[in-house]
């Protein structure tokens, strides 16, 4: 087993990393989709604005997400160009079971379509405004389907993408790789 693996489209090296690091940063659309299941949600059409002295990544009609101090710089110098936002499942929570000191005033707005209880987590499939969206619940939440549900997102974990190169704006650097040693 290695303890590395080289996502490829196409023939070309995407990324090349730890399982984790792909999880966790990925280069690109294409890897963030790639990697993990259920897949990174991916909402298209967000921007930045700057609002009550905090940054911020606006999805029309869905929700706001406050950026993280360490993602600022980025989120200003991405400012005006077509982003994508990408959150994973495991990072939504029912806003109803996060503590009051624990929210960040990060939500997504949606209406629930299926609940698919796994005994330790719920899988919720939803639409957030005309997309579709999964998020990993914990069982305690009494989200019901056809009923509206207000998600928490963890915007530590948040990830967000030049929409026209599939670049990661919030991303680690990547290993430049020579095929021929893979």
């Amino acid at each position: 087993m290695g303890d590395r693996i080289a996502v490829r489209n196409w023939g070309l090296i995407q990324q090349l990393g730890s399982p984790q690091e792909l999880y966790d940063h990925p280069a690109n659309l294409f890897v963030a989709g790639f990697i993990g299941s259920p897949s990174m949600n991916f909402f298209p059409d967000a921007r930045i604005i700057e609002e009550e002295g905090r940054t911020k990544v606006v999805l029309e009609g869905i929700g706001q997400i406050v950026v993280p101090a360490r993602y600022v710089e980025r989120s200003r110098a991405a400012a005006g160009r077509n982003l994508t936002f990408g959150i994973r499942p495991s990072h939504l929570e029912d806003v109803a079971l996060v503590p009051s000191e624990s929210q960040t005033g990060s939500t997504l707005d949606g209406s629930v379509d299926v609940v698919e209880n796994l005994g330790d987590e719920l899988l919720v499939y939803l639409t957030v405004a005309v997309r579709s969206a999964v998020a990993k619940l914990d069982p305690r939440s009494q989200v019901r389907a056809g009923a509206q549900v207000r998600l928490h997102v963890d915007n530590d974990s948040m990830h967000l993408f030049d929409t026209a190169s599939g670049e990661a704006v919030f991303s680690r650097e990547v290993d430049t790789v020579d095929p021929a040693t893979i």
